[in-house]
Protein backbone atom coordinates (compact mmCIF):
# COMPACT_ATOMS: atom_id res chain seq x y z
CA UNK A 1 0.00 0.00 0.00
CA UNK A 2 1.70 3.32 -1.07
CA UNK A 3 1.98 6.22 1.90
CA UNK A 4 -0.90 8.31 -0.12
CA UNK A 5 -3.66 5.12 0.01
CA UNK A 6 -2.63 4.76 3.92
CA UNK A 7 -2.83 7.88 4.35
CA UNK A 8 -6.22 8.39 2.97
CA UNK A 9 -6.82 4.92 5.04
CA UNK A 10 -6.41 6.57 8.34
CA UNK A 11 -8.47 9.46 7.17
CA UNK A 12 -11.65 7.41 7.06
CA UNK A 13 -11.08 5.65 10.11
CA UNK A 14 -10.78 9.05 11.81
CA UNK A 15 -14.28 10.07 10.62
CA UNK A 16 -15.76 6.51 11.86
CA UNK A 17 -14.23 6.71 15.01
CA UNK A 18 -15.15 10.87 15.19
CA UNK A 19 -18.68 9.65 14.35
CA UNK A 20 -18.77 7.32 17.30
CA UNK A 21 -17.48 9.82 19.84
CA UNK A 22 -19.03 12.64 18.78
CA UNK A 23 -22.48 9.65 19.11
CA UNK A 24 -21.18 8.62 22.79
CA UNK A 25 -21.16 12.42 23.83
CA UNK A 26 -25.23 13.32 22.59
CA UNK A 27 -27.89 12.32 25.13
CA UNK A 28 -28.91 8.83 23.54
CA UNK A 29 -28.90 6.96 26.68
CA UNK A 30 -29.94 3.80 24.46
CA UNK A 31 -26.68 4.09 22.65
CA UNK A 32 -24.42 4.60 26.01
CA UNK A 33 -25.96 1.71 27.51
CA UNK A 34 -25.22 -0.73 24.78
CA UNK A 35 -21.33 -0.01 25.58
CA UNK A 36 -19.53 -1.18 28.39
CA UNK A 37 -16.74 0.43 30.44
CA UNK A 38 -14.22 -1.81 28.28
CA UNK A 39 -15.80 -0.87 24.69
CA UNK A 40 -15.74 3.10 26.68
CA UNK A 41 -11.77 2.69 27.32
CA UNK A 42 -11.38 0.87 23.37
CA UNK A 43 -13.30 3.68 21.65
CA UNK A 44 -10.96 6.44 22.85
CA UNK A 45 -7.98 4.52 23.12
CA UNK A 46 -8.41 4.05 18.91
CA UNK A 47 -9.28 7.71 18.25
CA UNK A 48 -5.82 8.81 20.47
CA UNK A 49 -4.28 6.09 18.43
CA UNK A 50 -5.88 7.44 14.97
CA UNK A 51 -4.71 10.91 16.53
CA UNK A 52 -1.19 10.26 16.83
CA UNK A 53 -0.87 8.46 13.44
CA UNK A 54 -2.57 11.17 11.53
CA UNK A 55 0.43 13.09 12.94
CA UNK A 56 2.73 10.83 11.95
CA UNK A 57 2.05 10.29 8.50
CA UNK A 58 1.59 14.13 8.02
CA UNK A 59 4.97 14.00 8.83
CA UNK A 60 6.20 11.13 6.90
CA UNK A 61 4.61 13.20 3.96
CA UNK A 62 6.20 16.60 4.64
CA UNK A 63 9.97 14.71 4.85
CA UNK A 64 8.90 12.96 2.03
CA UNK A 65 8.24 16.14 0.04
CA UNK A 66 11.32 17.78 1.44
CA UNK A 67 13.42 14.53 -0.06
CA UNK A 68 12.09 16.00 -3.63
CA UNK A 69 13.61 18.82 -3.27
CA UNK A 70 17.11 20.24 -4.17
CA UNK A 71 19.00 23.19 -3.04
CA UNK A 72 21.58 25.46 -4.63
CA UNK A 73 24.63 27.18 -3.02
CA UNK A 74 26.50 30.23 -4.76
CA UNK A 75 29.24 30.98 -4.58
CA UNK A 76 30.68 34.79 -5.00
CA UNK A 77 34.13 34.90 -5.84
CA UNK A 78 36.02 38.54 -7.25
CA UNK A 79 38.96 38.91 -9.99
CA UNK A 80 40.07 41.15 -8.69
CA UNK A 81 43.59 40.49 -7.47
CA UNK A 82 44.17 40.62 -3.53
CA UNK A 83 40.21 41.49 -3.03
CA UNK A 84 39.64 40.83 0.68
CA UNK A 85 36.24 42.84 0.77
CA UNK A 86 33.35 41.97 2.40
CA UNK A 87 30.81 41.79 -0.13
CA UNK A 88 27.52 44.23 0.80
CA UNK A 89 24.17 42.70 -1.52
CA UNK A 90 22.05 39.87 -2.25
CA UNK A 91 21.76 37.55 -5.14
CA UNK A 92 18.11 37.74 -7.02
CA UNK A 93 17.37 34.22 -8.99
CA UNK A 94 14.79 32.85 -10.75
CA UNK A 95 13.24 29.23 -10.92
CA UNK A 96 10.60 29.83 -13.73
CA UNK A 97 8.22 32.66 -12.54
CA UNK A 98 9.50 32.16 -8.92
CA UNK A 99 11.83 34.44 -7.93
CA UNK A 100 14.19 34.46 -4.67
CA UNK A 101 16.57 36.99 -3.02
CA UNK A 102 18.95 36.44 -0.43
CA UNK A 103 21.72 38.62 1.49
CA UNK A 104 25.52 37.59 0.95
CA UNK A 105 26.71 35.62 3.76
CA UNK A 106 29.91 36.75 5.52
CA UNK A 107 31.53 33.46 3.83
CA UNK A 108 30.31 35.05 0.24
CA UNK A 109 27.66 32.62 -0.04
CA UNK A 110 24.09 32.20 -0.98
CA UNK A 111 22.16 29.18 0.40
CA UNK A 112 18.86 28.71 -1.72
CA UNK A 113 16.46 25.95 -0.03
CA UNK A 114 13.86 23.61 -1.17
CA UNK A 115 13.86 24.08 -4.59
CA UNK A 116 11.23 21.96 -6.76
CA UNK A 117 13.20 18.96 -8.80
CA UNK A 118 11.34 19.82 -11.24
CA UNK A 119 13.82 22.60 -12.26
CA UNK A 120 17.10 20.19 -12.09
CA UNK A 121 18.83 20.37 -15.35
CA UNK A 122 16.78 23.62 -16.77
CA UNK A 123 18.54 27.33 -17.02
CA UNK A 124 17.56 29.57 -14.63
CA UNK A 125 18.83 33.60 -14.22
CA UNK A 126 21.27 34.75 -11.51
CA UNK A 127 21.60 38.62 -11.16
CA UNK A 128 23.51 40.66 -8.54
CA UNK A 129 22.50 43.85 -6.98
CA UNK A 130 26.46 43.98 -5.13
CA UNK A 131 27.62 47.78 -3.72
CA UNK A 132 30.40 48.47 -6.10
CA UNK A 133 30.54 45.23 -8.12
CA UNK A 134 29.19 43.89 -11.31
CA UNK A 135 28.99 40.21 -12.92
CA UNK A 136 32.00 39.39 -15.21
CA UNK A 137 29.39 37.90 -17.64
CA UNK A 138 26.22 39.32 -17.05
CA UNK A 139 24.69 37.12 -19.91
CA UNK A 140 26.19 33.80 -19.04
CA UNK A 141 23.37 31.08 -18.73
CA UNK A 142 23.35 28.23 -15.32
CA UNK A 143 21.96 24.84 -15.85
CA UNK A 144 20.62 24.02 -12.39
CA UNK A 145 22.36 20.46 -11.11
CA UNK A 146 22.01 20.63 -7.73
CA UNK A 147 25.51 21.12 -7.45
CA UNK A 148 27.63 24.31 -6.63
CA UNK A 149 27.67 27.35 -8.70
CA UNK A 150 30.52 29.94 -8.83
CA UNK A 151 29.77 33.81 -9.55
CA UNK A 152 32.59 35.91 -10.80
CA UNK A 153 32.24 39.44 -10.24
CA UNK A 154 34.91 42.55 -10.55
CA UNK A 155 34.71 45.81 -9.18
CA UNK A 156 32.69 48.41 -10.89
CA UNK A 157 34.12 49.52 -13.90
CA UNK A 158 32.75 53.10 -13.71
CA UNK A 159 34.59 53.23 -10.00
CA UNK A 160 38.02 53.74 -11.74
CA UNK A 161 36.53 56.77 -14.45
CA UNK A 162 37.66 60.04 -13.27
CA UNK A 163 37.29 62.93 -15.55
CA UNK A 164 36.69 66.64 -15.45
CA UNK A 165 38.33 69.76 -16.14
CA UNK A 166 40.59 72.61 -14.30
CA UNK A 167 39.71 76.35 -14.90
CA UNK A 168 42.06 79.49 -13.51
CA UNK A 169 39.60 81.01 -10.25
CA UNK A 170 39.53 84.14 -11.71
CA UNK A 171 39.52 84.30 -15.39
CA UNK A 172 37.88 81.21 -15.92
CA UNK A 173 40.32 80.61 -18.64
CA UNK A 174 40.94 76.68 -18.88
CA UNK A 175 44.39 75.02 -18.15
CA UNK A 176 46.35 73.15 -19.90
CA UNK A 177 48.96 70.80 -18.79
CA UNK A 178 47.73 70.60 -15.17
CA UNK A 179 49.25 67.66 -13.28
CA UNK A 180 46.69 65.69 -11.24
CA UNK A 181 48.15 62.42 -8.82
CA UNK A 182 45.59 60.57 -8.09
CA UNK A 183 46.23 58.57 -4.34
CA UNK A 184 49.97 59.50 -4.45
CA UNK A 185 50.40 56.93 -7.31
CA UNK A 186 48.69 57.70 -10.86
CA UNK A 187 49.86 60.69 -12.48
CA UNK A 188 47.25 62.41 -15.20
CA UNK A 189 47.31 65.98 -17.00
CA UNK A 190 44.92 67.86 -18.66
CA UNK A 191 44.68 68.21 -21.96
CA UNK A 192 44.57 71.18 -24.85
CA UNK A 193 41.14 71.61 -23.36
CA UNK A 194 41.76 71.95 -19.77
CA UNK A 195 40.51 68.84 -19.72
CA UNK A 196 41.06 65.10 -17.66
CA UNK A 197 39.46 61.62 -18.81
CA UNK A 198 41.34 58.63 -17.25
CA UNK A 199 40.89 54.67 -16.12
CA UNK A 200 42.29 54.07 -13.38
CA UNK A 201 43.63 50.10 -12.96
CA UNK A 202 41.04 47.87 -11.26
CA UNK A 203 43.36 48.02 -7.91
CA UNK A 204 43.07 51.07 -6.87
CA UNK A 205 39.14 50.95 -6.81
CA UNK A 206 37.50 52.25 -3.68
CA UNK A 207 35.23 49.38 -2.11
CA UNK A 208 31.92 51.88 -3.56
CA UNK A 209 30.38 54.99 -4.48
CA UNK A 210 30.68 56.58 -1.25
CA UNK A 211 34.46 55.84 -1.08
CA UNK A 212 36.34 58.32 -2.67
CA UNK A 213 39.84 59.12 -4.38
CA UNK A 214 42.36 62.16 -3.08
CA UNK A 215 43.31 64.31 -6.10
CA UNK A 216 46.86 66.75 -5.66
CA UNK A 217 46.41 69.21 -8.53
CA UNK A 218 49.75 71.59 -9.52
CA UNK A 219 50.45 73.55 -11.97
CA UNK A 220 53.46 76.05 -12.20
CA UNK A 221 52.44 79.55 -11.13
CA UNK A 222 49.34 78.44 -9.47
CA UNK A 223 48.55 77.08 -5.29
CA UNK A 224 48.84 73.25 -4.76
CA UNK A 225 44.84 71.98 -4.30
CA UNK A 226 43.82 68.61 -2.61
CA UNK A 227 40.43 67.71 -3.87
CA UNK A 228 38.22 64.71 -3.08
CA UNK A 229 36.91 62.97 -6.23
CA UNK A 230 33.84 60.62 -5.44
CA UNK A 231 33.25 58.04 -8.13
CA UNK A 232 30.21 57.91 -10.13
CA UNK A 233 29.79 61.89 -9.76
CA UNK A 234 30.63 62.68 -13.22
CA UNK A 235 32.90 65.96 -13.91
CA UNK A 236 34.32 67.81 -11.38
CA UNK A 237 35.20 71.14 -12.27
CA UNK A 238 38.65 72.47 -10.58
CA UNK A 239 39.61 75.79 -9.57
CA UNK A 240 43.24 77.03 -8.98
CA UNK A 241 44.21 80.10 -7.82
CA UNK A 242 47.67 81.87 -8.94
CA UNK A 243 50.35 82.49 -6.35
CA UNK A 244 50.27 86.02 -6.52
CA UNK A 245 46.47 86.71 -6.58
CA UNK A 246 45.50 88.84 -4.20
CA UNK A 247 42.56 88.30 -1.67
Amino acid sequence: MSILSFWLEIILFLIDVSLLVIGFRTKNLTLRKMLTKRQHFIILLTFIIAVFAFVTISSILKITRNDNTLQCTIYVTSITENDESVFKGEIIIDFGHDRDIKEIGSDKSVIFNEIPNKFKGEKINIKTNISGYDLVNPEEEFIFTGDPIYLKIRKEIKLGNIKGYVIDEFSNDYLVNVKIMVESDTIIYTDSSGRYNAMLPETMYPINDRDYYILRISKDGYITERKRYFPLSGKQEIRLRKETSKH
